[in-house]
C-alpha cells in the first residue's frame, strides 16, 4: 500500500485523446466500453470506425486486456438476477470459480465478484445487492482530511482538524469481492485461466471505479507479476463469506499509509457491503491518518518481516523507529500480552482465583494502554468486564461493559459479542 497515484485510467476526459481519437468523446468511449463488455469480448468487440483506436487506447490504461485464451464457460444471467453481465467460469469440475458484475451496485459504484457459484448465489440475495442504494454513506459527512504528498511516503491522507475518537472517517461501498483460493502461483496450470477471469472483474466495473482501481500502486509489478493481482495483493482487506477466506478493495480506504500503531480501524458490514474506517484516538490537525496492514501483536522483527514480504518496505513508523533499549521492553510486552489473552481465551467457563483473575485483567488493559493499541482495545475491556461480572462486582462490570462497547463499535460496528459473553455468564 505505498499509494503512489499514477496517471492510468484518465479516460475522463477528451483532452487526453490525440490523433483520430480526438475526435472521440468520453461519453463514446463509457458507451464503446460498456458495450464491449456487455459482448463479454473483452474490448475486442468495440464496434465503429474508430474501434482500433479506442481499443488501443483502453489498453494502454491496463483499462482492459487481451485475452489468453477463449472464455472457459460462459453462463446465461437469469432476468431476476442483480448480475448484468456474461458469467465466466473455470472449466474446473472440482472447485469452480466465476466471475459476477453488478455495475448498479450502490449507485451505480459497481461491484465484481469472483468466487464460487453457491457463494455468489447467497451474495446476490443480499438487499444492498438486490435494491442497490443511491445514497452514498460518506457524503454525508463533509470529510475532515485532504490528500497530500509525503516526503518520502507518496501520497498521504492528513487529518484537517482535530478528530476525535469513534468519529467516522470512511464508508465507501467494496467495488470487488475476490475468494482467496482464486490467487494461484503462476506456476499452477489453471493460472492462466483465473488470471483472465480477475481482468474480467475489473474491466466488468463502471469506467469511473475501474479507473480508482488502476489509481492504486503495486509493489509487485517490478516482480513480474500480473498488474491487476499485484494491485489486489497490495490493496485488499480480508473478508469472509460463506465461512470462506476473501479479500474485498475499497480504493478511498486504501489510501491510507500503514502505522504499526494506528489511529483508525476500520471493519466491514457484511450485509451492505460498506467499509468503515473510524478514528480510534483523537487525531490532531495536520496529523496522517493510518491503517495498520498488519497484526499489531508481534514482535520488532515479525512486523518488520511481515510488511517486507507482502508490501516490499520497510516499515519506519514512530514505534518501529524507538531505540533498540524501547523496541526491547515493547517487544517483552507483547510476549506478556499474547500470554495474558491465552490464559483469558475461557474466562467465561475457566475457574480463576478472583484476586488474581481481577490483578491479571487489569494488567492485560495497562499493557494495551502502554502498547499504544488504540485500536485493539475491544480485547482487553471485554476481559476486564467479564473479569468483574464473574467476581460480582457489578459497577466495576458496568464501567469496563461501557468501554469494551465503544471499542467494538469502532472495530467491529456493533457490540453483540460483548452482549453474548455477558449473557452466558
Amino acid at each position: 500500500m505505498l499509494f503512489l497515484f499514477l496517471s492510468q485510467g484518465c479516460l475522463a476526459t477528451a483532452s487526453l485523446l490525440s490523433g483520430p481519437m480526438a475526435e472521440i468523446s468520453s461519453s463514446n468511449l463509457n458507451i464503446a466500453y460498456s458495450n464491449s463488455l456487455q459482448n463479454n469480448s473483452t474490448c475486442s468487440a468495440i464496434g465503429g470506425k474508430n474501434d482500433y483506436f479506442i481499443q488501443n487506447r483502453l489498453r494502454s490504461f491496463g483499462i482492459c486486456h487481451s485475452r489468453t485464451q477463449p472464455l472457459p464457460s460462459v453462463i446465461d444471467v437469469p432476468s431476476i438476477s442483480p448480475w448484468k453481465y456474461p458469467i465466466s467460469c473455470t472449466t474446473n469440475a472440482t472447485i469452480r470459480f466465476c466471475t459476477y458484475s453488478s455495475p448498479k451496485f450502490a449507485n451505480n459504484r459497481g461491484l465484481s465478484v469472483l468466487t464460487k457459484p453457491e457463494i455468489a448465489n447467497k451474495i446476490s440475495k443480499y438487499k444492498s445487492v438486490q435494491r442497490p442504494s443511491t445514497r452514498d454513506p460518506f457524503r454525508a459527512f463533509p470529510p475532515p482530511f485532504e490528500i497530500k504528498e509525503l516526503p518520502g511516503r507518496g501520497l498521504g491522507v492528513i487529518a484537517n482538524r482535530t478528530i476525535e475518537r469513534g468519529e467516522r472517517l470512511f464508508a465507501h461501498a467494496v467495488m470487488g469481492i475476490f475468494h482467496n483460493d482464486a490467487f494461484l502461483a503462476e506456476h499452477e496450470p489453471s493460472y492462466r485461466e483465473h488470471e483472465d477471469l480477475f481482468h474480467d472483474a475489473i474491466d466488468q466495473l463502471p469506467l469511473d471505479s475501474n479507473e480508482l482501481f488502476w489509481d492504486l500502486t503495486s509493489h509487485e509489478e517490478t516482480l513480474g507479476i500480473n498488474r491487476v493481482i499485484g494491485r489486489l495483493n497490495t490493496n485488499t482487506f480480508a473478508a469472509n463469506f460463506g465461512g470462506e477466506g476473501h479479500s474485498v478493495i475499497v480504493p478511498e480506504t486504501a489510501r491510507m499509509n500503514h502505522d504499526c500503531r494506528p489511529n483508525t480501524m476500520y471493519y466491514m458490514n457484511h450485509k451492505s457491503l460498506v467499509h468503515y474506517t473510524h478514528a480510534s484516538r483523537q487525531i490532531h490537525a495536520g496529523e496522517e491518518i493510518t491503517i495498520t496492514y498488519i497484526d499489531p501483536l508481534q514482535t520488532y522483527k515479525e512486523r518488520q518481516d511481515a510488511i517486507e514480504r507482502s508490501w516490499g518496505f520497510k516499515c519506519t513508523c514512530s514505534h518501529c523507529s524507538m531505540p533498540r533499549a524501547f523496541r526491547k521492553e515493547s517487544d517483552a510486552r507483547i510476549k506478556l500480552i499474547l500470554s495474558l489473552n491465552k490464559e483469558f481465551e475461557n474466562i467465561i467457563k475457566a475457574d480463576f482465583e478472583i484476586e488474581d483473575m481481577l490483578g491479571k485483567a487489569e494488567l492485560l488493559v495497562s499493557l494495551y494502554e502502554q502498547e499504544r493499541l488504540t485500536g485493539s482495545m475491544e480485547d482487553p475491556y471485554r476481559i476486564a468486564t467479564l473479569a468483574y461480572a464473574k467476581a460480582g462486582h457489578s459497577s466495576e462490570a458496568v464501567k469496563w461493559t461501557m468501554k469494551a462497547t465503544e471499542a467494538y463499535l469502532i472495530s467491529e460496528g456493533n457490540r453483540q459479542r460483548i452482549v453474548k459473553d455477558l449473557e452466558l455468564l
